[in-house]
């Protein structure tokens, strides 16, 4: 799947809402708030961890087509920060989500794999032609990500 097709389902609501089984309010600009409802996911947490189904904040950074970074409104305490990132070569994309440290990974690990396969789904059917590559990490920086990227096992 070309970059700029799943960049246009990362920053849309509406597309976003299908992948979270919710709703989703967000702008892709620095600053912006978002709010995501992840729908009926609070009810599959892992060991009957509901966990919230609402995660707000604001979106702290956007370079457009590659990444996006949201976290805790007004850099304060809140959700730990996450950093979404394509990177698209001949037609196919790697996404890779890199999120802060969190006390609680298994809150969030099994989320953004969902999400991540979801994701996949959705544009794979598309146009069964196209490849989405999708990958999580819990927990990382965007230096382990390109390094794993350009190094892969």
């Amino acid at each position: 799947m070309p970059a700029e097709r799943v960049w246009a389902a990362l920053t849309s609501p509406r597309d976003l809402g299908l992948l979270t089984l919710g709703r989703v309010e967000m702008g892709a600009q620095p600053g912006m708030a978002f709010r995501w409802q992840w729908g009926v996911w609070a009810k599959l947490a892992p060991r009957g961890r509901a966990g919230s189904a609402v995660w707000k904040g604001a979106v702290l950074d956007v370079v457009p087509g590659s990444t996006l970074v949201l976290g805790p409104a007004g850099g304060g305490a809140g959700p730990p920060v996450v950093t979404l990132t394509l990177k698209g070569e001949r037609g196919s994309t790697l996404v890779t989500v890199v999120q802060a440290a969190t006390e609680s990974a298994e809150d969030y690990e099994y989320g953004w794999a969902d999400f991540l396969l979801r994701l996949k789904t959705n544009l794979e059917t598309e146009s069964l032609e196209q490849e989405v590559l999708a990958r999580t990490l819990v927990k990382g920086t965007p230096a382990d990500v390109y390094r794993a990227w350009l190094n892969p096992k």
